[in-house]
């Protein structure tokens, strides 16, 4: 499970970055394209670029909550606040 969350987390982080940057770099080396196309591309291709970073942020995290140990705390935190309430009559 864990590799499959971490392999759409690297989809979704660098697809879009290197599709938009082989686009960008195709359209940048086509002659006669206007000003506004190429700037379209470029915008594009640095809007794509915080995605490629943010993978670096998301791994660990991902790591993380896929843990087993993980998955069990707020099954036991639940289970304690609720037999604390039951004491306590609620």
């Amino acid at each position: 499970r864990m590799a499959l969350v971490v392999a759409a987390a690297f989809a979704i982080s660098f697809l879009p970055f290197h599709i938009t940057k082989t686009a960008y770099l195709a359209v940048r080396s086509t002659a006669g394209v206007p000003c506004p196309v190429l700037e379209a591309f470029a915008a594009a291709y640095k809007g794509t670029r915080p995605f490629a970073s943010a993978n670096s942020v998301l791994d660990p995290i991902l790591f993380y909550f896929t843990q087993k140990k993980f998955r069990r705390r707020p099954h036991e935190l639940l289970q304690k606040l609720t037999a604390t309430w039951q004491r306590q009559g609620h």
